[in-house]
């Protein structure tokens, strides 16, 4: 085994679950100091004598890029474990996991040690103390990289008994602690995933308002938050969540939509500021489906992903682009994978509805390649102006360059050259 590790680059290594003490030292012992191994996945239980076995072996991975602990059963406890620097981890990933903090504590508190991607899911045995704690180590440890935070299924584990409004008090607790992180201007965040969190009223309003100090762009993901309805004043306060212009992307994937959920889709309809919007496995009744539909034709949203519904449903749609010129970018995920298994006649044939949908909106694709290509011209004619390399790709533009470059850019083509995104994106913050 030694000579294998030794002389093969390895991408993954899975540790098997019932992996016991012997077993992680005959792996230790036949670990050269140094070998490359980009991701390891963990699973099983972890305990007192196998933890320093298992950060050990860790410790021979330098160039580790992702670690994920995966249905892990850890009873170490907080301060009795140290960890090497892994300079290299772009992603670290604890899912399922029972008492999952002194793991964590180990590894983030080296200084070196700092991912763009965290994602903590549905791990039990995290009271609020623990999650106070792994708030600070991210605001310490983390903020300089982290793009890509995930705390789905907060509460995992835990009220069963509650009703929601019990949970809603719950999570806003929790949440609470993590909201000197959030709020921090310094922060890279660009991707926030609370998905799986029964989000109320309360919940929502604290998260709003630590979203809101920080105006920079941001996708956020709601999904499976609410797999039952909930009452109008609650969806208000959802709406009121939404309507944050920093927000360039929502996912509602997963939830239960019914009439009482017109203040969500009113306010997402004046979000002005949202480039992409998936309702992807989202459930909508048919009043709220009309609804929507009467939404789109105010709505400046490019991009928009679709639940599967029955194909005379989607006339709705199709009659209220007449009166939408921004969108123009359309799937409906589960309608599309029929593509795959269906002759082109067949589902020319079970859908026509949705494809009279998706050519209006290819419609304004066209219309709006057309206009980009005439955005993209100006800004160069600007760039090069200001000392940028004409013809070149737009790529790494100092920030208040590009906000220059577009300003002027769609005063020469007209406020119909809106999505600005390619240049924005690859600008570079610090400047």
């Amino acid at each position: 085994m030694r000579r294998i590790l030794e002389t093969q680059r390895f991408q993954t290594l899975e540790i098997h679950p019932r992996a016991d003490e012997h077993a992680w030292r005959t792996l230790l012992s036949a670990m050269p100091d140094f070998c490359s191994i980009d991701r390891l996945i963990l699973s099983g239980r972890i305990d007192r004598a196998t933890a320093p076995l298992v950060l050990g072996t860790m410790a021979r991975m330098p160039e580790l890029k992702m670690l994920h602990f995966d249905c892990c059963d850890c009873d170490a406890e907080l301060g009795e474990l140290s960890c090497a620097a892994l300079p290299n981890l772009q992603e670290l990933c604890v899912e399922q996991t029972t008492n999952p903090f002194p793991l964590l504590n180990a590894i983030l508190k080296v200084s070196v040690s700092q991912p763009s991607g965290f994602r903590l899911i549905s791990n039990s045995g995290m009271n609020e103390e623990d999650h106070a704690a792994l708030a600070k180590l991210l605001s310490a440890q983390a903020k300089a990289k982290l793009h890509d935070l995930r705390l789905s299924g907060l509460l995992a584990g835990e009220g069963k008994d509650k009703n929601i409004h019990e949970l809603d008090g719950m999570l806003t607790s929790v949440l609470a602690h993590y909201a000197e992180f959030l709020r921090e201007k310094t922060t890279r965040l660009t991707n926030l995933s609370l998905s799986n969190n029964p989000l109320g009223p309360g919940a929502c309003a604290a998260l709003q308002y630590i979203l809101q100090v920080n105006d920079a762009p941001m996708n956020l993901s709601l999904a499976d938050c609410w797999p039952r309805d909930m009452g109008g004043d609650d969806w208000g306060a959802v709406g009121e969540l939404v309507r944050l212009k920093r927000l360039a992307g929502i996912n509602l994937s997963g939830n239960v939509f019914r009439d009482s959920a017109r203040p969500l889709f009113s306010a997402l309809a004046g979000n002005e500021g949202l480039q992409h919007l998936s309702l992807a496995t989202a459930w909508m009744d048919n009043q709220i489906w009309e609804h929507f539909s009467r939404c789109l034709t105010t709505m400046k949203l490019p991009s928009l992903e679709l639940p599967s519904k029955p194909d005379p449903e989607y006339r709705f749609l199709t009659e209220a682009m007449e009166a939408n010129d921004f969108l123009h970018t359309l799937h409906a995920p589960g309608i599309d994978q029929r593509r795959s298994w269906m002759t082109s006649d067949q589902f020319n044939a079970a859908h026509p509805h949705y494809l009279a949908l998706k050519a209006s909106v290819d419609r304004n694709w066209q219309k709006w390649d057309g206009a980009a290509k005439r955005l993209e011209n100006g800004m160069r004619q600007v760039l090069a102006h200001l000392g940028h390399v004409e013809g070149g790709p737009l790529r790494d533009v100092p920030l208040d360059v590009a906000h220059y470059a577009a300003q002027w850019a769609v005063k020469m083509n007209g406020p119909q050259t809106r999505v600005l995104s390619g240049l924005n994106e690859s600008a570079l913050p610090e400047n």
